[in-house]
């Protein structure tokens, strides 16, 4: 019995109910898809022995419980996302002034922070992708640092302003490209804007999986605002994808075949990049019963309760890997490494609380157009990292989402007040006298 052949039948299974369900793509399968290929690239890559898990046969003598576990965390962990709908914003105030400035403000800062990404890149090109990406994983830090103030300001502050509030951004054209109040090539650009920094700071980091990671968020956006578009746009949507996608692959490759002549491999680039995609699912059965200690949110949660632990993430791994007795650092789902951290019993407890939490207090409710790109957004982060397993170790992600939320709930409390503030005005116009 290959238990790696069963759990990719599984999620075939599970994709073309969902599929057959729903009659089409959306938020929710989507997600459920991209298991399902992990699932079968898992088997697929485990047999021609490209993994690093053993001897090929590993399936056959792989541990059944893990993939168990994982099955009931993912079918958990992705139901609220059944409760996507683009129709729960209240959009009645995409037309406020004070919205309309922290639109074109925000513009301005991508405009800015495009331009500086975009002149790292033409440096990082001439150092090479392998380069950025050592410089990334063993020292925590860019190729490129800036000496000017101003620059280095709009490549950290500025970044991490594009991060917190691009999913507003999004909606917003794509709500605008809707009722047709702005041009439709404005609303491309703008959405181009958006995305140009993910696109830019994945190939900066010389990272192909932040490649992959931008290419979900562009089909997550499109998802929801699906059934709304028409059959033109549609069309566009679907050419322009395919070029888009087309490039992302290219540079994935160019990535690929940087890094392994740095390393000096002679994998193939296709080869290495069908491991990197197929590795989640082997090694959650590889590790499963190496880990002898369980951190308890230190390792998932540690730039708060304990940012300055570790001078680098090459010492942070080392230092987990010694602590758990387990790889930290591989692809392992988003329940193995739940498991790592919390130990059986509370990786459920966990999963259970965030989903709890999510559905009793956000997907339930209806939800001001500020608040409820960043929710849906980030929740869709969790899922879709969870594949490789670390949906919950970037703390920086929750920090950026509580910073995103708080301005949000700022800017509906201004929108409020100007609201106020006009009807007072106009009810006083109405009682002057003679008017």
């Amino acid at each position: 019995m290959d238990v790696l052949l069963i759990n990719a039948i599984a999620y075939t299974l599970l994709f073309s109910y969902t599929l057959h369900k729903y009659k089409r793509l959306n938020v929710y399968n989507i997600v459920i898809l991209f298991n399902t290929i992990v699932a079968i690239l898992g088997y697929v890559t485990t047999k021609q022995g490209i993994q690093l898990v053993g001897s090929s046969n590993f399936g056959e003598h792989a541990p059944l419980i893990p993939y168990i576990c994982l099955f009931v965390s993912i079918l958990l962990i992705t139901s609220p996302l059944k409760q996507v709908s683009s129709d729960k914003i209240d959009i009645n105030i995409l037309d406020n002034s004070i919205f309309k400035k922290f639109i074109i403000f925000s513009v301005f800062v991508y405009i800015i922070v495009n331009i500086v990404l975009l002149y790292e890149f033409t440096l990082v090109i001439q150092q090479g992708f392998a380069e950025a990406y050592l410089s990334r994983r063993l020292e925590g830090r860019s190729v490129v640092e800036f000496n000017n103030p101003v620059l280095n300001f709009f490549s950290t502050k500025g970044g991490s302003y594009v991060t917190a509030t691009f999913p507003i951004l999004i909606f917003y054209f794509f709500y605008q490209l809707i009722r047709k109040k702005i041009k439709t090539w404005k609303c491309i650009t703008g959405m181009l804007l958006c995305f140009s920094p993910q696109i830019l700071e994945s190939l900066n980091a010389g990272s192909k999986g932040m490649l992959f990671f931008c290419a979900t968020d562009i089909l997550f956006f499109y998802f929801i605002f699906e059934k709304l578009l028409s059959a033109r746009i549609k069309k566009g949507f679907f050419l322009l994808g395919i070029g888009s996608g087309l490039l992302m692959l290219t540079y994935a490759i160019s990535i690929q075949v940087s890094r392994n002549e740095a390393s000096s491999s002679d994998k193939l680039a296709s080869e290495v990049m069908l491991r990197y995609f197929g590795e989640p699912m082997p090694n959650l059965g590889d590790l499963y019963d190496d880990v002898q200690n369980h951190p308890y949110g230190k390792r998932f949660f540690r730039s708060i309760l304990e940012p300055d632990k570790f001078d680098n993430t090459e010492d942070e791994r080392l230092y987990w890997t010694k602590y758990t007795h387990a790889r930290v650092d591989n692809f392992k789902t988003i329940w193995g490494d739940s498991f790592i951290e919390f130990g059986f019993i509370g990786s459920f407890i966990f999963l259970y609380l965030v989903v709890f939490l999510y559905k009793r207090y956000v997907f339930s409710k209806s939800h001001c157009f500020y608040v409820y790109p960043m929710i849906y957004y980030y929740y869709h982060k969790v899922c879709i990292y969870g594949i490789f397993g670390v949906g919950f170790v970037d703390a920086r992600s929750l920090q950026i989402t509580l910073y995103a939320i708080i301005m949000c709930l700022f800017l509906k409390k201004l929108s409020q007040y100007e609201k106020k503030n006009n009807s007072n005005s106009s009810s006083s116009v109405l009682s002057i006298p003679g008017k």
